[in-house]
């Protein structure tokens, strides 16, 4: 996302801004990726930054502005992250949110898209009619279109249609500080609200986390869950499906009832009897 190549390049451009191209290394590289590790940066930040320099040097390439790329050092390896938040969680973050911000929180949490397909969702891309919101491939991650059916949550169809009630002639997007101005960065408010809710350190994308793992739950068949979430791959699927402690707890309960056995297991010496063997 573009805020956060912004923040990359606020790393890469004290070191590498008033160098050449051409003097850009794997050495150089390799030196900023050792001193973000000593800086305490973590993986996947590093893997970011390096990612948008590397894709400056390739746009430099394609315009014949450099003859070659550099070869990259190997990064250290971005754990998949494991955050997510309960029902409640979510409740407690959204109450110490204020509006706009309450309702595209909820409604992340509520349909699991990424942050910035709901955070630019326009009125164009709601049906009303329907009930349905339409994300276009352009918007897609995947450069893949889908369709969340709004109509069929009672919560999320209250917040579509009190906004859209109150939305005035020049209004664009369904979450706006003011007629046509989207909202664009609220870290600092969701940072405040996780800490005031008692979950610090959470981060936006840990509510589409948590909804491949209530779709889970739910027993809602993985291709559907994809399907809704805009995951191409089921590797990627079960990347974000976190089983919890509790999960795991409770499937060592559901093993551990009792079966609908009428006879009891005869133990000998041997082992098992004859019922548990299966020899007469």
């Amino acid at each position: 996302s573009w805020d956060r190549a912004e923040r990359a390049i606020a790393h890469l451009r004290p070191v590498f801004g008033s160098t050449r191209a051409t003097a850009i290394s794997f050495k150089r590289i390799n030196a900023y990726v050792a001193c973000r590790i000593h800086e305490g940066a973590q993986p996947g930040t590093i893997h970011a930054e390096v990612a948008a320099l590397r894709r400056m040097l390739r746009l430099a390439l394609e315009a014949d502005l450099v003859h070659a790329l550099p070869a990259f050092p190997s990064l250290p390896p971005s754990p998949a992250r494991e955050g997510f938040l309960t029902s409640d969680q979510v409740d407690a973050v959204v109450a110490n949110l204020k509006q706009p911000v309450a309702d595209l929180v909820y409604t992340l949490w509520i349909t699991g898209w990424r942050r910035r397909e709901i955070q630019f969702l326009r009125w164009d891309d709601v049906n009303m009619e329907a009930g349905e919101i339409r994300l276009t491939a352009g918007r897609s991650k995947t450069r893949v279109g889908r369709m969340f059916p709004f109509a069929a949550s009672r919560s999320l169809t209250a917040i579509v249609k009190a906004r859209y009630a109150a939305r005035s002639a020049s209004s664009a997007y369904l979450f706006e500080r003011t007629p046509g101005e989207p909202v664009k960065d609220f870290r600092e408010a969701w940072r405040l609200a996780c800490e005031r809710a008692g979950v610090p350190g959470r981060v936006p994308h840990d509510l589409r986390r948590s909804r491949a793992r209530a779709l889970t739950r739910a027993h809602v068949p993985q291709s559907v869950a994809m399907r809704l979430l805009g995951h191409k791959t089921a590797s990627m699927f079960l990347r974000y499906d976190v089983a919890a402690t509790e999960d795991l707890a409770e499937a060592v309960a559901a093993a551990e009832k009792p079966t609908n056995r009428t006879k009891p297991v005869q133990e000998s010496a041997f082992g098992a009897g004859p019922d548990e063997s299966g020899i007469e």
